[in-house]
């Protein structure tokens, strides 16, 4: 794609709007049937919901692709292959290690390969259930990266040009919530209350490849380094996240 060198901020967060809400409504009933399926008291409504995800995961790889086509940005390569060692490195570590520790995965403790194994399902099945799963899925999170990275720019611009009137308006407009109250950001009544999909997308973008260091905690969890696994280091994780994404986008705050 052919990079301008002033980009109409503007008309890229017009154009790649729809992509943001087509990325969320998957992303969302994505999680929606996850969590329904992973509640239910049935195994057999678990083994059924795994056999859509990788379509679920094949949509949202292609609006990820989609996502990262519209942005006008430089690919900083250094941040670029950061990214990718930290998602690649943390799926295959945490695979290796589980395969090392476990080949016959009687101790895996994922609950779709648990309830696939439990019903029956063959281990060779299960590993080329798997393969095609992770492969998915970090090819998602290295878009979404290269998004985010061709698209912060736009968010940054966008979000002073929303004139905030401090450094957390600033940093709720980063993250979707420029036209609302705090009120309506953190506890939206009404679908017109919740965050503008373009800039929230983007969030995603940054937040959704972080996760792949949570990978690195459980490779190290298989092989006793550290405690065993539980929801403290991902809670700490999430916020961590969070403050570096806003963090480092108010570096260039620009007050009115």
């Amino acid at each position: 794609m052919q990079q301008s060198s002033s980009p109409d901020h503007a008309e890229i967060r017009q154009r790649t709007r729809p992509i943001a809400r087509r990325f969320l409504f998957v992303f969302l009933s994505f999680a929606a049937l996850l969590l329904v399926a992973l509640l239910s008291p049935l195994d057999e409504v678990l083994v059924r919901a795994s056999y859509a995800i990788p379509v679920w995961l094949a949509l949202l790889l292609i609006l990820a692709i989609s996502l990262w086509r519209s942005g006008s940005g430089p690919l900083a390569k250094a941040l670029f292959m950061a990214g990718v060692a930290i998602v690649i490195g943390g799926a295959a570590f945490d695979m290796i290690v589980t395969v090392i520790k476990t080949p016959t995965l009687e101790r895996e403790a994922n609950p779709i390969a648990r309830a696939l194994l439990d019903g029956g399902h063959s281990l060779a099945f299960v590993y080329v259930y798997s393969l095609v799963a992770q492969a998915l899925g970090v090819l998602i999170q290295l878009f979404l990266w290269a998004a985010f990275l061709r698209h912060w720019k736009t968010v940054v611009f966008m979000a002073n040009a929303s004139s905030p009137r401090s450094g957390l308006d600033f940093a709720k407009a980063v993250t979707g919530g420029a036209r609302l109250s705090w009120r309506q950001y953190i506890i939206p009544l009404k679908f017109s209350e919740l965050p503008e999909a373009y800039s929230f997308t983007i969030a995603l973008a940054f937040f959704l490849p972080g996760i792949s260091l949570y990978r690195w905690y459980l490779g190290l969890v298989w092989l006793g380094a550290v405690p065993h696994a539980s929801t403290g280091p991902m809670v700490g994780l999430c916020l961590f996240l969070f403050g570096g994404y806003v963090t480092w986008l108010f570096t260039l705050y620009r007050p009115q």
